[in-house]
C-alpha cells in the first residue's frame, strides 16, 4: 500500500540535521536536539535510514520486543509522538497500521550526502566514523559494514594512481601497521593513521631522493584544497563550531600543506591560507 505523503515546510532552512556517522546526533536551527529515550533515537534512526514504510507491528516488535505487545504499541506510539513534538508534523507519514518517513521533507542526513559522491574526498571528509557507533542493535550491523566498505572503496579511489592500484591501498596501509611503521589511533569514534615522526623523516629523505617530492607534496595540497572547500562553508553558518572542530582535527596536514606551495606554488598557498582566515 503506498503512503501518500503531506505537504512539507515551506521552507529548508532550518531543517533538521542528522548524523549518523559516528555517535548518532541530530540539529535543528543549529542547536543540538536530545530525544529523551534511547529507543527514541534508534527509532528515529531506523526510519530514516529504512526510507520504505514499516508496518507498526513490525517497528513495536523490533524496538519493544521483551515487552507485551500492548506495551511495545504504547511505547511506539509514545516514541511516534516525542519525534512529533521535536522535529515536526510533517516528519513522518501514517496510512492505516504503515508508518514511514516523509520523503518530501526537508531532512539532511550524512549518509546520503555520502551517496551522492561516494567516490569523491567530500564523502571521505563526511565519514567521521562508523554508522552509529553508540548503537548495539543488531539491524545497525549490515547497514556499518556497508559503508565501512563503502568507504574503504572510496579511500582506495582516491589515493590510487602512480604505480599504486586501487586495489593495494588498503592492504598498504595494514601492512604498514602490522610492521608499526605507522600508528593507527581513534578519536570521536573515527580511525586515523599516523606515521612516527622518524619515519615520516627517513620516507621525506627517500622521497626527494627518488624525486617523488614535488609529486606528493602537489596531491597532499590538492587534497587539502578540495577537503577545505567542503569545510570552509560550515564557518559561515550555524555549524560554524564544528566546522572549526573538523579543521583542529586536520590543523598539521594543513600546515604542511601551505609549507610546501611557499617556494613552489605561492597561488594555490594563497588560496588554501585564504580560506583558513576565520580559523585564525
Amino acid at each position: 500500500m503506498k503512503v501518500h505523503p503531506r505537504s512539507p515546510p515551506q521552507s529548508n532552512l532550518d531543517a533538521p540535521r542528522l548524523f549518523t556517522f559516528g555517535a548518532f546526533r541530530i540539529e535543528l536551527a543549529g542547536r543540538s536536539i536530545h530525544l529523551p529515550r534511547r529507543k527514541v533515537e534508534a527509532l528515529s534512526a531506523y526510519l530514516i535510514l529504512h526510507s520504505q514504510p514499516h508496518p507498526r507491528e513490525k517497528l513495536a516488535a523490533l524496538f519493544w520486543g521483551d515487552f507485551s505487545d500492548a506495551h511495545a504499541r504504547a511505547s511506539l506510539r509514545n516514541a511516534l509522538a516525542v519525534l512529533r513534538k521535536e522535529l515536526g508534523e510533517d516528519l513522518r507519514l501514517t496510512e492505516h497500521d504503515l508508518i514511514q518517513i516523509n520523503s518530501d521533507y526537508p531532512l539532511w542526513v550524512d549518509t546520503r550526502e555520502f551517496e551522492r559522491q561516494p567516490d569523491s574526498e567530500a564523502a571521505l571528509a563526511s565519514y567521521r566514523g562508523d554508522l552509529l557507533t553508540d548503537f548495539y542493535d543488531d539491524w545497525v550491523l549490515p547497514l556499518r559494514e556497508h559503508y565501512r566498505d563503502w568507504i574503504l572503496g572510496a579511500a582506495e579511489s582516491t589515493c590510487a594512481g602512480d604505480g599504486l592500484e586501487q586495489g593495494e591501498i588498503f592492504d598498504m596501509l595494514s601492512h604498514l601497521a602490522d610492521k608499526s611503521l605507522v600508528d593507527v589511533e581513534t578519536k570521536n569514534a573515527a580511525s586515523r593513521f599516523r606515521m612516527l615522526e622518524t619515519i615520516r623523516g627517513y620516507a621525506r629523505e627517500k622521497s626527494i631522493e627518488s624525486g617523488e617530492d614535488e609529486t606528493i607534496h602537489r596531491y597532499h595540497l590538492s587534497f587539502m584544497a578540495r577537503w577545505m572547500g567542503q569545510v570552509e562553508p560550515k564557518l559561515h553558518s550555524p555549524r560554524q563550531i564544528y566546522g572549526l572542530d573538523q579543521i583542529e582535527t586536520e590543523h598539521d596536514n594543513l600546515r604542511v600543506a601551505l609549507q610546501w606551495p611557499t617556494d613552489n606554488d605561492v597561488e594555490a598557498g594563497l588560496r588554501l591560507a585564504g580560506s583558513l582566515g576565520w580559523f585564525w
